[in-house]
């Protein structure tokens, strides 16, 4: 039930970002902004991934999910990041 939900949420939460990204994407002086929509989506989708196979047995499922995670670690950081120089700038 707890895993439904946070995939229906993740789900909606990517259409809203996705909306904002082709309304914004005409705009070439929002370079920053679109780069940051495009790391929130990375984020959404790797979480997605993460609570998918979050306790599916198997070696494959434990891989993908473990590849999923580091992946939405190493990424993690660069959304603030983009916004400490979007906000500089």
């Amino acid at each position: 039930m707890v895993t439904s939900l946070r995939l229906l949420l993740d789900g909606f939460s990517f259409l809203l970002v996705l909306t904002l990204l082709f309304g914004t994407a005409k705009d070439r002086e929002n370079r920053l902004f679109t780069a940051m929509l495009v790391m929130t989506l990375t984020q959404l989708l790797l979480e997605g991934v993460m609570t998918a196979f979050n306790g599916v047995p198997g070696p494959g499922a434990r891989a993908l999910e473990a590849t999923a995670r580091l992946l939405f670690f190493l990424n993690h950081p660069t959304v603030p990041l983009l916004y400490a120089v979007y906000v500089v700038y």
